[in-house]
């Protein structure tokens, strides 16, 4: 049985702790968002199902809202 390189391992626990920090840090974003509303919660799911494009898909979409309104006020 042959062993990984030290660097295969480094740059797995590198992309889990990117995983974990983003849906982390993502999740903290929609616990304070008053948006309940089933496309609030689809993305709840799709962070939860896809481990890295979900998170990062909510941040970028959440702050795309945001500058849309407040273009709008």
């Amino acid at each position: 049985m042959t062993s990984l390189p030290a660097t295969d391992d480094l740059a797995w626990t590198a992309l889990g702790v990117l995983a974990v920090g983003l849906l982390v840090a993502a999740l903290v974003v929609w616990s304070r968002s008053t948006d309940r509303s089933i496309v609030a919660l689809a993305w709840f799911f799709g962070m939860l199902v896809l481990p890295i494009l979900g998170p990062v898909g909510y941040l970028v979409d959440t702050r795309r809202r945001r500058r849309l309104a407040q273009a709008t006020d």
